[in-house]
């Protein structure tokens, strides 16, 4: 049956039980920032398990665990500058941007950074999001106010993540999973990791079956750009996304448990929050602009009223 099998420092004698035993958990502990950012070593299980099953396991690359470092982010975008598509995305690291929509019925992206000008309430918006690999529409959820100027709050849609995943049945590599999870290992070194809103927000009810402890909750964990709809500036942005990594049975030729009772999971490592705010000091100038364009606009209104008088109109 399923049992939890604690490392210890001897980790071939662990491994030996644990693979007696039939499946479960190994559980190591280690520290938030170890397994963020410096990695832990795993290289004693490594050269166990390439020794014990080694027509099963894929080699590992690495004897450091390190989620958080391994993943692959781009490093440059080339925009439009014309005043019609300002801020559309032409390439991603010099590879030209190919229509992201693959017939999933997606406007053209910006990089987050920026959007177009001139956004109503039933504006649809998509960015690129590094963290998906894939183009995400956004939607009107109020009007607001940012440190006195007027805005639009835009959120992820509820159906974000199946736009982003519709073209997986047209990719060979990428596998279609149930609603609310995005396989991102063709764009994250082939590693075994899904993308998903965090605690599975707005996703298929079986991401939560066999896992406890989770809570979606729509203020907590949904994306949001607040946006000055002049200019289409972005003055806050929260962008939330899940990793986790898909665990299947381990099957070998030589064992068999009939017993078993863990299922495959998709399974929660951590979610991230990347935020941004419009800098203090570009507040006032920001206002100021927008005032002047205000001032522009009813003096052209004033003008055109007083022409048209002059003409009997």
């Amino acid at each position: 049956g399923t049992f939890v099998q604690e490392a210890s420092s001897l980790p071939t004698l662990v491994l030996a039980k644990f693979t007696r035993n039939g499946e479960g958990y190994l559980r190591q502990n280690s520290t938030p920032r170890a397994l963020l950012t410096d990695g832990y070593n795993i290289s004693d299980y490594n050269s166990y398990l390439r020794k014990e099953f080694p027509f099963n396991l894929t080699e590992l690359q690495h004897d450091v665990f390190t989620p958080f470092n391994e993943l692959s982010y781009p490093k440059k975008f080339t925009v439009r500058s014309d005043p019609a598509t300002f801020g559309q995305i032409i390439s991603v690291d010099g590879e030209h941007f190919d229509d992201p929509s693959n017939g999933c019925n997606v406007v053209p992206p910006t990089d987050g950074s920026i959007f177009p000008s001139n956004i109503t309430k039933d504006t649809i918006l998509s960015f690129y999001s590094e963290d998906l690999c894939s183009v995400v529409p956004l939607v009107f959820k109020e009007a607001t106010t940012y440190k006195g100027i007027s805005a639009f709050k835009f959120v992820l849609a509820q159906d974000a993540l199946d736009i982003a995943a519709c073209d997986c049945s047209a990719n060979n590599d990428k596998s279609c999973l149930p609603s609310g999870a995005i396989d991102v290992k063709t764009c994250q070194q082939n590693l075994p990791y899904i993308a998903s809103l965090p605690h599975f927000l707005d996703a298929d009810p079986k991401y939560t079956q066999n896992v406890s402890g989770l809570f979606p909750n729509d203020t907590l964990h949904r994306s949001h750009f607040i946006i000055e709809p002049v200019t289409g500036s972005v003055l806050e942005s929260s962008l939330k996304f899940q990793l986790n990594v898909n665990l299947l049975k381990f099957k070998y030729e030589d064992i068999i448990w009939d017993d078993v009772s863990i299922q495959d999971t998709v399974f929660p490592l951590f979610w991230t929050e990347k935020k941004y705010n419009v800098a203090e000091g570009n507040v006032p100038e920001i206002r100021r602009y927008l005032e002047e364009m205000t001032g522009a606009t009813s003096i052209n209104q004033e003008d055109n009223a007083a022409r048209k008088f002059e003409h009997g109109l």
